[in-house]
């Protein structure tokens, strides 16, 4: 894989740079900035390892990693398997990359970040196949792409029902799957088979139970990592319920390190956990009505 961003030429620069290569990620992506300091998040959290409070600077990002610069990789984007986007990118880079990745059919997998910057997502989300919000970012997106559409505001259904309903707003507006994160209450996802018909299918998957929490922190992106690794990789039976699956399995094995990004010393544990997480998937076709 490629990895476009950006960093300061300073130590955490070159720690991420030199962990990336370790892992075999290419780094000719990353724009390193002289005289300015490499995006960073503090957080707090709690004795039992939850997320209570954090502040992020990713100042860096918005000002250095621009569309001009993306589009300097436009060969590799247009011959990925799949684009990867978060929503620290500005509107102005996400239009660029959105853009590649459409012409060339690549699908987009977009991963919010946070309500605030959730958003930013709206004016692209005909051109999304794949969206990871939480409960409250996919609230936010749909309340933004209501107001941005003149759709209105999704039917209140109470909590199950409005995460139905607001998934049913994105797939008219284009998206094709969307993919819930709901904490130790697993992944929502909801499939349609076109953005014109009510024909797809819906899923609850579960996460694995009496987990020993210690860090939270990077728990979500690891979710998307290995959802987008099994993805491309095909792993298992090469659907999305499995990518799925394998991706709560790295999630759940995230939050039981004391590290952001575990490291995976029996990958068949791993693959173990991702199937049974799996076997548990409760799944039903949907119609129009």
């Amino acid at each position: 894989p490629l990895f476009i961003s950006a960093v300061g030429q300073d130590a955490a620069g070159q720690q991420i740079i030199s962990q990336l290569r370790g892992v075999h990620v290419q780094t000719r992506g990353i724009r390193v900035c002289p005289g300015q300091p490499t995006p960073t998040v503090a957080c707090c959290f709690d004795g039992r390892g939850n997320l209570r409070s954090g502040v992020a600077d990713t100042g860096l990002l918005e000002r250095e990693l621009t569309g001009e610069w993306v589009a300097t990789f436009r060969r590799d984007i247009e011959s990925a398997k799949i684009l990867l986007l978060e929503a620290n990118l500005t509107l102005e880079a996400m239009e660029v990359c959105v853009g590649i990745a459409h012409a060339a059919n690549v699908p987009v997998f977009f991963e919010p970040v946070s309500v605030h910057k959730s958003v930013r997502v709206v004016p692209f989300l005909s051109k999304v196949a794949y969206l990871s919000p939480n409960e409250a970012e996919l609230g936010a997106i749909v309340a933004q792409a209501a107001a941005n559409f003149d759709c209105g505001p999704p039917e209140a259904m109470g909590a199950t029902g409005a995460v139905e309903s607001n998934s049913s707003v994105l797939h008219a507006l284009g998206v094709k799957h969307v993919l819930v994160t709901r904490g130790e209450d697993g992944v929502y996802a909801s499939s349609r088979t076109s953005t014109n018909s009510g024909e797809g299918h819906e899923m609850r998957i579960p996460s694995l139970a009496q987990l020993r929490v210690v860090n939270v922190n990077g728990a979500g992106d690891c979710l998307v990592a290995g959802l987008v690794k099994a993805l491309v990789e095909s792993s298992g039976t090469g659907s999305l319920e499995y990518a799925v699956s394998y991706g709560i399995a790295v999630a759940c094995a995230a939050i039981q390190s004391e590290a952001n990004v575990p490291r995976i010393s029996n990958p068949d544990e791993l693959d173990a956990n991702a199937w049974h997480v799996f076997s548990k998937r409760k799944t039903r076709q949907t119609h129009s009505t």
